[in-house]
């Protein structure tokens, strides 16, 4: 079967084993992406994805359910792959497009999804939880075997040629009105005798737009007896022409629904005879011719489009001003104009060359016939965009014929003409000071939504009052007595913005302004003597040099410049309704306005090289400092100050150093807690910003002194344990020597080193259980020496009381005279010992008493430097809110009060929009 076990094209002999038939729908699909050129849009390659679904779905390509729902899945995900536009011929189906499209399914190229946007194809499907798609036998040629390409920007050109088609209709109905051309040519009796549908259709719908007894037209009564006989051909003959290019349209509009409901794969699955079948309804000479066809049809109503705006133009022939404009010579009006529709025209006689008749073969001449549908296709499309070109330059010259005429036409027309009118200034010819549109504006601020340190901006709500007078928005009182304003003085009536002219007034030194439509929303008053009303709130946000320097006791000054962006300073002057802004409603946030100016200027634009009339308002603001004086400054004033009480605390206790580092705990915490109302600006540091970082160094400093100060306190009990230590490690090494010299003398001498060794290690035991107390030193004595002596005494006494009870007489008398003798001379040597200790200890204790006095003395100065500090940066952080913060005078704040009272008892200027 081909395409399921064969090769394809010139290989379609070639038998494909069975083992390698999956594998031959994947190459196929690989080998056939082979297009180039710019992708498709989104839009039409979804269009292309959508009608391959429909074509799988009607069974006749073999396409197995699993698969089908994988792709339909993809679809409905909006998984797009990416197409190239080029590379198709149009015959065995769009080979190389819907290979893209197919390829893209298998995870290969690149996709787009509204979740990812553009990737890889693989990525795409993977995060919208998609699986690639695995052909199986003919699976792969059952997508790309078609003609989807064509159709779906076939079908998108006939869309667009049928509305193109209706609106030339409409266009071409203001043409005839504005060259005064006549309805008889359109009378149904003519067009009855020629029975095109398409010509009696278009012939009905300018009858419906035209002079009618239904629909008068003031322009149609003014030359219903002028002698004319005929008008020109492309008046007279459009009934004729656009008839033909209805009719066309719709034709190529069945044909394309044909095509995209039809089965174009091949070889075809046919169930009721359960047999696989190869033919050519992939050839797209259907679609191709059809589009041919269509790109002929609709260049047609671009070419009699042109016709009739020479006629616009030209002076002989219209008896308007040359090129719709009163000031010839000094404007050019619609000449250039002409000139792109000509050259659109012109392109689009090359364009209508048929792509269908030139075939060339392909395939080694397997494929010797195509249809270059694809070609046909995206010309017609690109004809179309070229029509409407063209179409929309009549329009505008059609309109500013019949406001040129100063009469008004059929209402329906009239309906039409103000719809133009919502983009487009009612006249183009506004050069001369006579002719001028003044804009009268006022500004009345309600509310500071904020102000965006970091981005520069600053937005507000407020509330503007446009005045203008429209000289097409003029009636008769007498004419409509029902429409009058309650007082009975004026007709006024109110209009939808949207049905109107309104001046396109914008910020433009707005990073975002409101959509226009929003502003639509609000209805304009009109007054019968041509005065307008426009009153409508808006949320305007404009760059502004904001210094945040001095937060929170900051000024701002803003400037805002509105502008129109069309019209220059010769055909639009704006003025100040007011010479202030409103300020009455203004409702009080975090800023207050303490001044609010307006001022007319004109602002030369370097891209348009002309001036522009732009309405400047200064406004100054001042931040309300209490909320960040109450909630950032005093707390965090008060955290620190409690530094200061580390100070105060007792040398001695370790509390001192605990106090200072909560305290630089407790500001850590603090500023990240107020970070967030902390401008975030890369301008510069804000003085709030300043003074918390320097108080917060000066609490670690503090932290460090005290720590120091303890540090040098404890300096001499250090000192003193080391020289004890060592004293006595001295006194032991004496003693041993002594203890081995008497051992030779004398074997009592042990007993005497034994009671020596005995009080040094009891003394030792003293020491260690004094090293906790504050003072081991009392009354500049040894105490340890003292006691070491009264412990020889006590000693003594034992071994007396001892002799007398164990001893004999003759031994106990030479003991005692020797034991008591030994006893002596170590009573005297152990007193010389001690004095000697204690004439060293006393110059260690006289160190020990100047350490201690200077660590009291420099915790008392740095308490005083500490103190000073505080105090002198609180001085100082005041003095910046009393250097910015200048109040207004007495004066300049009762005018200001004034001002705004005064605004509210104004009468509404009714006529401060008009040129005189």
């Amino acid at each position: 079967v081909y395409g399921v076990n064969t090769g394809f094209g010139n290989f379609a002999q070639t038998v494909i084993p069975e083992e390698q038939l999956q594998d031959l729908q994947t190459r196929l699909i690989t080998s056939h992406c082979a297009g180039v050129g710019e992708p498709l849009s989104i839009e039409r390659a979804r269009m292309m994805f959508a009608l391959r679904i429909n074509i799988l779905a009607k069974g006749y390509s073999g396409i197995s359910r699993e698969t089908l729902e994988k792709i339909i899945a993809a679809f409905n995900k909006s998984c797009i792959p990416e197409i190239p536009q080029q590379g198709t011929v149009g015959a065995s189906g769009d080979l190389a497009p819907l290979a893209h499209l197919a390829a893209g399914l298998m995870g290969t190229g690149r996709m787009w999804s509204p979740q990812t946007g553009w990737s890889t194809a693989e990525d795409v499907l993977t995060r919208n939880g998609l699986s690639k798609v695995v052909y199986k036998p003919k699976e792969g040629l059952a997508m790309i075997n078609g003609t989807q390409f064509i159709t779906a920007l076939g079908a998108e050109a006939v869309e667009r040629s049928i509305m193109l088609a209706r609106q030339a209709d409409v266009i071409a109905s203001l043409t005839i009105e504005a060259l005064r051309g006549s309805v008889r040519a359109f009378d149904p009796n003519i067009h009855l005798a020629r029975p095109h549908l398409g010509q009696i259709l278009v012939a009905k719908r300018l009858r419906s737009l035209l002079a009618s007894p239904l629909h008068p037209s003031e322009i149609s009564d003014s030359h219903e007896n002028c002698g004319k006989v005929q008008d020109a051909y492309s008046l007279r003959c459009i009934p004729q022409v656009h008839g033909i290019s209805w009719d066309t349209i719709m034709f190529v509009h069945d044909l394309i629904t044909t095509e995209m409901n039809s089965a174009t794969d091949n070889p075809l699955v046919i169930l009721e005879t359960n047999d696989i079948i190869s033919g050519g309804n992939f050839h797209g000479e259907y679609p191709a011719k059809a589009l041919d066809y269509l790109g002929i049809a609709i260049h047609e109503l671009a070419s009699i489009s042109e016709c009739r705006m020479e006629r616009l133009l030209n002076k002989t022939s219209s008896d308007l001003p040359a090129f719709l404009t009163t000031d010839g010579g000094l404007n050019s009006g619609f000449m250039i104009a002409h000139c792109t529709a000509a050259a659109l025209v012109s392109e689009n006689k090359v364009l209508c060359h048929p792509s269908s008749v030139d075939s060339i073969p392909t395939s080694a001449g397997q494929e010797d016939h195509v249809s270059m549908g694809g070609w046909s296709a995206r010309k017609a499309l690109h004809i179309v965009d070229n029509v409407e070109k063209v179409l929309a330059i009549e329009l505008l010259m059609a309109c500013q014929g019949l406001d040129l005429l100063k009469l008004t036409t059929t209402e329906p027309l009239e309906a039409v003409k103000t719809v133009v009118r919502q983009s487009v200034k009612p006249k183009v010819n506004l050069d001369t000071p006579d002719n001028l549109t003044t804009i009268a504006i006022g500004l009345g601020i309600l509310e500071l939504s904020g102000i965006d340190a970091q981005t520069q901006v600053i937005t507000m709500n407020v509330n503007f009052e446009l005045r203008w007078c429209d000289s097409l928005l003029i009636w008769n009182t007498s004419e409509y007595p029902c429409i009058l304003s309650p007082d009975k003085q004026n007709s006024q009536i109110f209009f939808n913005a949207k049905e109107i002219w309104t001046p396109d007034i914008t910020p433009i030194n707005s990073p975002a302004t409101l959509a226009k439509d929003q502003k639509l929303n609000y209805p304009v008053l009109s007054v019968c003597s041509d005065n307008i009303r426009w009153n409508y709130p808006e949320k305007l946000q404009t760059f502004c040099e904001i210094n945040v320097k001095y937060f929170p006791f900051d000024r701002q000054r803003c400037s805002i410049l509105l502008q129109s962006t069309i019209y220059d300073s010769s055909q639009m002057k704006l003025k100040t309704l007011y010479n202030f802004v409103r300020l009455y409603n203004y409702i009080k946030t975090e800023y207050s306005i303490i001044d609010a100016s307006i001022h007319e200027i004109d602002l030369y634009n370097m891209y348009h090289k002309r001036n522009f009339s732009t309405l400047r308002i200064d406004i100054e603001l001042e931040r309300f400092s209490r909320f960040y004086t109450f909630k950032i400054v005093l707390p965090y004033f008060i955290i620190s100050s409690l530094a200061l009480f580390s100070f105060c605390l007792p040398i001695d206790t370790g509390e001192k150093v605990t106090l200072t580092v909560s305290v630089l705990l407790s500001l850590t915490i603090y500023l990240q807690l107020i970070s967030d109302y902390v401008p975030k600006t890369e301008q510069g540091v804000c003085t709030l910003t300043l003074y918390c970082n320097f108080v917060f160094i000066l609490v670690f400093l503090s932290c460090v002194c005290n720590t120091f100060i303890i540090f040098v306190y404890y300096t001499t009990s250090n000192t003193e344990r080391r020289f004890i230590l060592l004293k006595t490690g001295k006194m032991k090494k004496k003693k041993t020597m002594k203890k081995k010299k008497k051992r030779r003398q004398d074997n009592n001498g042990n007993m005497m080193s034994t009671i020596y060794k005995s009080i040094i290690n009891l003394n030792r035991q003293r020491m260690k259980m004094n090293e906790t107390k504050t003072d081991i030193i009392e009354n500049e004595d040894n105490i340890n020496a003292i006691e070491l002596l009264n412990d020889i005494k006590y000693l003594k006494e034992i071994l007396t009381h001892m002799y007398k009870q164990t001893c004999s007489t003759t031994t106990t008398e030479y003991n005692q005279i020797n034991i008591i003798e030994q006893y002596d001379y170590f009573q005297i040597r152990q007193k010389s010992r001690i004095d000697n200790n204690k004439t060293e200890f006393n110059t260690y204790l006289t160190k020990h008493f100047s350490y201690k006095q200077l660590a009291i003395i420099l915790d008392r100065i740095l308490f005083i430097i500490y103190l000073i500090i505080m105090s002198l940066t609180g001085i100082l952080f005041l003095n910046v809110q009393h250097s910015r913060s200048y109040a207004l005078n007495g004066n300049r704040t009762s005018q200001l009060y004034d001002l705004r009272k005064k605004s509210t008892a104004i009468p509404l200027p009714l006529f401060r929009g008009c040129p005189k």
